[in-house]
C-alpha cells in the first residue's frame, strides 16, 4: 500500500496521476481528465486541478484538459500509457476530490452501493495499492513533497506530555551517563552532559534544562 496523499502548506493533496488509484479504479484516467475538464453537465461531478510546474500552485483552466480527454479516449492504451498522458506535477485538493467522488457514486447514480453499505464505498482510499513499477510515474513532479511524506512516516513522533509520562526517563539518564563514562573515563559527566545525551532517547517532548532540574543524581566514574 502507498499513501497517495501529500501535504502542501498544511492541506491534503493528491497527484492527478494517483486519482484513479485513490478512487479504487472507479475513475479511469479518461474519466479523471473529464472530471477536470468539467464535462459533467450537472456541474456536480467536477474538480479543479492545480500545477506545481512553476514551484507554487497555479490553477489550471478546465479547457486545458480537453486535449487530455481527446488523447485518453483512444482505445487500447495500457494503464502506464494512460498515466503518462496525464501531466506530471498536477494535483487536486483532497476535500474537493472527495466531494466530486461522493457526488459521482451515491444516490441516485448508484443506489446499489447505498443498499449494500460496504465500508469505503463513499470515501477515497488514501493508501491504495499501486503497482511498484508505476509508483515513480504516479509521483513524478512531487519528489520533494514525497520525500517529506516518507520522512514523516519513518520518524517516530514523541508524545506531548510531562516528563512523568515517560516512566523510564531516569533509566535513560543512567544509561547515558554510563556511556559517557565508558567513552571518556577521565571526565566526570555533569548534569548537562548527561541530559544532552539522554534527551534524544526520551519518548516525551521536554527540554534539556527540565532534565537537569528534575534529576538529583550525581554520576561517578
Amino acid at each position: 500500500m502507498v499513501s497517495c496523499v501529500l501535504d502542501l502548506h498544511g492541506k491534503k493533496i493528491i497527484p492527478v496521476r494517483a486519482v484513479t488509484f485513490a478512487s479504487s479504479r472507479k475513475f479511469s484516467c479518461s474519466e479523471v481528465a473529464k472530471l477536470l475538464a468539467h464535462e459533467d453537465s450537472s456541474k456536480t461531478i467536477v474538480c479543479d486541478a492545480f500545477s506545481l510546474e512553476r514551484g507554487s500552485p497555479s490553477k489550471m483552466q478546465p479547457a486545458e484538459w480537453d486535449e487530455y480527454v481527446r488523447i485518453l479516449s483512444q482505445p487500447g492504451l495500457s494503464l502506464e500509457e494512460q498515466l503518462r498522458n496525464l501531466p506530471k506535477g498536477t494535483f487536486v485538493y483532497f476535500d474537493a476530490l472527495q466531494g466530486a467522488f461522493q457526488n459521482a457514486f451515491v444516490w441516485p447514480h448508484h443506489p446499489e452501493i447505498i443498499d449494500c453499505g460496504r465500508a469505503g464505498d463513499f470515501d477515497l482510499n488514501e493508501n491504495p495499492r499501486i503497482e511498484d513499477d508505476l509508483v515513480d510515474l504516479v509521483f513524478e513532479g512531487f519528489s520533494a513533497l514525497r520525500c517529506l511524506e516518507l520522512a514523516s512516516q519513518q520518524t517516530p513522533t514523541k508524545s506531548r506530555g510531562k516528563l512523568d509520562h515517560d516512566p523510564g526517563w531516569q533509566s535513560i539518564m543512567d544509561e547515558a551517563a554510563s556511556e559517557l563514562i565508558k567513552h571518556n573515563p577521565d571526565k566526570h559527566p555533569n548534569k548537562h552532559d548527561v541530559a544532552s545525551a539522554a534527551h534524544p532517547k526520551l519518548r516525551v517532548r521536554t527540554s534539556i534544562s527540565t532534565l537537569m532540574r528534575r534529576t538529583n543524581v550525581t554520576w561517578k566514574k
